[in-house]
């Protein structure tokens, strides 16, 4: 990637390398892509942020991650680096919202967002939230509350689908 890139070719050259060194979608030598995997979204991370991007153009990796001091004693950069797993950066990236025009915080707690959003089509559906808790009504004698017993109870869920975007209702007997 060269210096003077654009946001466009950084997220589009991430896109294309997290996809290739993914350790879920590429099962070759997974050890080997999940380090590289992980340098994928340190170098992103790094890259779309203009604060630390300026610091990596000026001093390097060493700059951004140990900082560099001035002859007057000031520090530049240092203490860097990836506040989330690799998998969960991944996650952000390809989830709900519009990754370009949203802000980013330096602390990684931004929430980013898809790279499909406008590409295919609003493929990027809300998640669903949280099941809601299950309540059973079971009707129990005194005798039974004391001593103990055991009774079967039959209630339906909501469980969420391998997409991770969509439920459906389940019948579970305990």
């Amino acid at each position: 990637m060269s210096r003077g890139a654009e946001y466009k070719d950084i997220m589009r050259s991430y896109k294309h390398l997290s996809m290739r060194y993914h350790p879920l979608k590429n099962h070759s030598n997974v050890a080997t892509n999940s380090m590289k995997f992980a340098e994928v979204c340190e170098a992103f991370d790094v890259l779309y942020n203009p604060e630390t991007r300026a610091i990596y153009d000026e001093y390097g990796e060493y700059g951004l991650k140990e900082g560099i001091v001035r002859p007057d004693g000031s520090k530049i950069g240092g203490g860097y680096f990836l506040r989330t797993s690799p998998e969960n950066y991944f996650e952000k990236i390809f989830q709900d919202g519009d990754f370009l025009t949203e802000s980013r915080e330096n602390d990684g707690s931004d929430a980013i967002s898809s790279l499909f959003n406008d590409g295919l089509g609003g493929l990027n559906k809300a998640k669903p939230g949280k099941p809601a808790d299950v309540e059973v009504s079971i009707d129990v004698t005194l005798e039974e509350l004391y001593n103990g017993a055991v009774k079967s109870v039959m209630f339906q869920i909501d469980e969420i689908r391998h997409d991770a975007k969509t439920t459906a209702k389940k019948n579970v007997t305990k």
